[in-house]
Parts: structure tokens; sequence; C-alpha cells
């Protein structure tokens, strides 16, 4: 591992053990609004005082996501996966679809 990437891992690692120190709210997938916005806004709150960046966010909540909520994020993560996969399949020409490579031989035949 590179110096710069063990460096990334570890600032990330330090900052989850502070994200954690502060006991973030966990939420359970109840179907009552008020109860998700206050989660929302309690996790809100903590990136907010933390300065955390955009990106470090959904992989810190996601462990505070329990019981349904947590099914919930497993759906939405497979699903992604299986689409992306998908994707590649999709938009890999097929064997007969690939343009023919020609070789260096026969494009100098003729010229």
């Amino acid at each position: 591992m590179e110096v710069q990437e063990k460096r990334v891992e570890e600032d990330n690692s330090y900052m989850f053990k502070r994200f954690v120190s502060h006991q973030p709210p966990i939420y359970d997938g109840t179907p009552d609004p008020k109860t998700f916005e206050d989660w929302i806004k309690g996790i809100e709150k903590l990136f907010d005082a933390l300065q955390y960046p955009e990106e470090w966010k959904v992989g810190f909540v996601v462990f505070y996501l329990k019981d349904k909520a947590d099914l919930w994020w497993a759906i939405m993560r497979e699903r992604k996966t299986s689409s992306k996969k998908l994707s590649r399949i999709i938009s890999t020409p097929s064997p007969s679809k690939r343009p023919r490579r020609v070789s260096s031989r026969n494009s100098s035949r003729g010229a």
C-alpha cells in the first residue's frame, strides 16, 4: 500500500472513531416521519459540527441503520451493484459487433 493511501485510511479510521465517540442516534426504520426527521436532523448536526466531507457521510451513517432501515440499505446497495453489472454487460459489444483489428501487415499492402 502506498504511503498516501495508508495515510487516507488512517485519517478515515480516526474520523470514524471520532464520529462514533459522539454516540450518533440509531434509526431502526420506524415508519414515523417525525422519528425519521429527528434522526436525520441529529445526524446532520453531528456532521456539521465535525465538518466532515460529503463523501464520508453515507459510509459512516450506515452503521447507525438497524432492523428495517438496515434491510432497506442492503437492498438498495444490492440493486446498485446489480445495476452496474447489468450496465457493463449491456455496454460491452458482442464479439461479432466489435471492430475488427487490422494488422500492420495488411494495412501496408493496400497503400
